[in-house]
């Protein structure tokens, strides 16, 4: 009796695994809301797709370049990363309540750090495959539980799809693939249209994990309490009529227009209702514990809030001593804060929002109100 020992080859291997960067190379630049990086990035994706006759030598070329780019722009690599940092850093307080020290940097971009950064990967996943995607999926998941920053939900359901490809056996690949895709489109519809909101528990777990990872932090739970703000200025809602068509037969052009009609008419209807529903979900969340009953509390939060505003000034305003002497006292201290105070901090947290929301030109109001939601 003849014993044969065969294996199965997972054909286009290298294709699932530069498609897993790339998922992840668009879930960080998504979160960071950074997605004219994404086409650098993306640049160091090819480098998986090489045949693997030739990656020794290829792999030696790309190693020998990096190392000498790093040695001749070193410092501009480095200001980049300090940037992306910073970018991440800007994203998490604009989330949560939290304050970082930001790196001190003096480049404006960050595309030589991207790229560097990109050819590096792509020389490591074609050397190591999914062992490096899976790392760097890892690191990305507690950057961002950490950080509280996360892409859109699109995003997240590409990252997911692009593993699972990667990790599904190579016999009829093709149509496992269509099983998951499937499946992972049903999960995210259904997860977005059940659980809207954030889950309090999970949150509260989640800050529970990041008090615990950093040096120094100071966070708090808060019920959220409407609070008066400047108020943008209504936007008025589109209004469209649809003209009933004909009970006759109609010809192809005509069923195609009013289709193309159809759709157009509730894309009017249903945008604008979500991108103020959103909004509103995330105005709700900046502002929460502005009226908290406890001193400290709502000084803190107000705080915080003021900060936010800064950001968006070109040129944002020294922030008064005694202002920030209360903010220090408040968050660093358990002494018991008085009404003084709290106005005080209540007053300079008005005039902030007042200021640039005045200055502010019809572009920026409508980004502050629909993207920020402050």
């Amino acid at each position: 009796m003849e014993i044969k020992f065969t294996s199965s080859h997972r054909k286009f291997e290298n294709v699932f695994s530069a498609l897993l960067l790339g998922a992840i190379f668009g879930n960080v630049f998504a979160a960071l809301d950074w997605l004219q990086l994404l086409p650098f990035a993306l640049v160091g994706v090819i480098l998986p797709l090489i045949p693997r006759t030739k990656h020794r030598k290829v792999q030696s070329v790309l190693w020998g370049l990096l190392a000498v780019w790093l040695l001749i722009r070193f410092f501009p690599i480095l200001g980049g990363g300090k940037l992306l940092a910073n970018r991440m850093f800007e994203r998490s307080e604009l989330s949560q309540s939290y304050e970082y020290d930001y790196f001190a940097v003096s480049g404006h971009s960050a595309v030589e750090a991207v790229l560097w950064l990109s050819i590096l990967s792509g020389t490591l996943c074609a050397r190591w495959g999914h062992k490096l995607n899976a790392a760097l999926c890892g690191l990305w998941m507690l950057a961002m539980a950490y950080f509280g920053v996360t892409p859109g939900a699109v995003w997240l359901a590409a990252l997911l799809l692009a593993g699972l490809l990667a990790a599904i056996p190579g016999q009829q690949r093709w149509l496992y693939g269509l099983i998951v895709g499937i499946l992972v489109v049903g999960i995210a519809f259904a997860v977005t249209r059940i659980a809207p909101e954030p889950n309090k528990a999970v949150s509260a777990a989640d800050d529970h994990l990041r008090d615990v990872l950093a040096a120094v932090s100071v966070t708090y739970e808060q019920t959220p309490v409407p609070t008066e703000v400047p108020q943008p200025e209504i936007v008025p809602q589109w209004s469209t009529e649809l003209k009933q068509p004909d009970h006759g037969v109609q010809k192809a052009a005509a069923n195609i227009l009013f289709i193309l009609l159809a759709t157009l008419t509730l894309a009017l209807l249903f945008i604008p209702a979500f991108l103020k529903d959103r909004a509103e979900k995330k105005r709700e969340k900046a502002r929460t514990g502005l009226d908290d009953p406890d001193h400290g509390v709502a000084i803190r939060a107000m705080y915080l809030y003021a900060r936010k505003w800064r950001k968006l000034s070109d040129a944002p305003a020294e922030i008064p001593d005694e202002v920030y002497a209360i903010w220090q006292e408040a968050a660093f201290s358990d002494h018991a804060m008085n009404d003084t105070q709290l106005e005080t901090m209540r007053g300079y947290m008005k005039e902030t929002a007042e200021k640039i929301w005045l200055d502010a030109d019809w572009k920026k109001r409508l980004h502050i109100r629909y993207r920020i939601g402050l």
